[in-house]
């Protein structure tokens, strides 16, 4: 009975991890013959890039910068495609704009 009790905890505590943090998943290498923005091949002297927020595969013109992702645990900044750069920035921005609405205003005391 220990087990089963166990084995039920730990299938429950893997849900809610799978719903709590969206796990991006990888496109696999082997699929990939193009860059998924600019449909340029790659060969040995044009690299694969994950995106490490959609997972798909980029060449490193379209696959350079750089952001944490904390949503998905990724605290330190790791590649991101230019178009989740451009989504994740306007986001945040979003984010922090509506935050600021949410402050009262400071009225000036006479």
């Amino acid at each position: 009975m220990k087990k089963i009790t166990e084995f039920v905890y730990l299938v429950e505590e893997m849900i809610f991890s799978f719903y709590l943090f969206q796990v991006t998943r990888w496109v696999p290498d082997h699929m990939a013959s193009h860059c998924f923005n600019c449909d340029s091949e790659f060969w040995l002297a044009k690299r694969r890039h994950h995106c490490r927020n959609c997972g798909n595969v980029f060449c490193a013109n379209c696959c350079h910068l750089k952001l944490p992702i904390p949503d998905q645990q990724l605290y330190d900044p790791v590649l991101v495609c230019n178009s989740c750069y451009d989504h994740v920035q306007a986001c945040r921005t979003r984010d922090i704009m509506s935050q600021q609405l949410k402050k009262p205003i400071a009225t000036a005391s006479s």
